[in-house]
């Protein structure tokens, strides 16, 4: 529910004896067919808590509302894409975006791809990172242990950054296989401090970077680019994705 009705019901429950004295003027208040059900079921809550006076149930109404307001205000999402423009939604462009979040970081960086050739600008823009003094992780899939899969490994387009970034695979021997299938190391994926990632199709590519038909959602703040990131290291942790010289 908007905030502004979520505040009028709870004067409403504020200044109610009990639920069922409150559901006569919420309903008064509050217009919209979906949002009165809403009401609804927060008054049943509160029915089926004897004991919470309606001061009591107005404040938990409002500080659950209210925290919720400010974690939606602390991340913002945006739409990431390569390929043809429209009017309908506003995009950025994956190259552009791809470039800022490395730019932009301070503490560490999580890259995440299936193929990687040809960017030498993202090249230099890790290569900067790094000595920077940032804790730079590729993560990527190389043709041993996708079993042929990739032709060429990813790692390849990042030999210059032998000795300043550390890389990762993910293990043949631990990838399940269902009815004999390989499965591949498809993710895509830059995560830049745990506060900022990108997840998105694009592999570090030219051709994702200029020509593709790529889409991805940038994310900045709240919780979900420090999930990704634990999410990575516990996976490097239990040996999921092994380091590689």
């Amino acid at each position: 529910m908007p905030f502004a009705h979520i505040e009028s019901l709870a004067g409403v429950i504020r200044t109610a004896i009990s639920p069922e004295d409150a559901i006569l003027n919420v309903f008064s208040r509050v217009a919209s067919a979906a949002y009165r059900s809403n009401a609804r079921e927060f008054l049943d809550g509160w029915a089926s808590s004897p004991g919470i006076s309606g001061e009591a149930a107005a404040l938990a109404l409002l500080t659950a509302a209210s925290a919720r307001r400010d974690a939606i205000a602390s991340e913002s999402v945006e739409v990431v894409w390569t390929g043809p423009a429209s009017h309908e939604v506003p995009v950025r462009r994956t190259r552009e975006v791809l470039l800022e979040l490395i730019g932009e970081a301070n503490l560490r960086l999580i890259v995440v791809s299936f193929a990687a050739y040809r960017v030498p600008d993202v090249l230099n823009a890790l290569k900067n990172a790094s000595e920077r003094g940032l804790d730079v992780r590729l993560i990527l899939e190389s043709s041993e242990e996708s079993q042929g899969r990739l032709s060429r490994d990813a790692a390849q387009a990042f030999e210059s950054l032998s000795n300043a970034a550390r890389f990762f695979v993910w293990p043949a021997v631990l990838r399940s296989s269902l009815g004999g299938l390989v499965g591949a190391l498809h993710a895509k994926a830059v995560i830049a401090d745990n506060t900022s990632a990108l997840v998105t199709s694009a592999n570090l590519t030219g051709h994702a970077m200029t020509a593709n038909m790529e889409l991805g959602l940038l994310i900045k703040g709240g919780q979900i680019p420090t999930r990704l990131g634990a999410h990575f290291d516990e996976l490097v942790a239990r040996g999921f994705l092994r380091q590689i010289s």
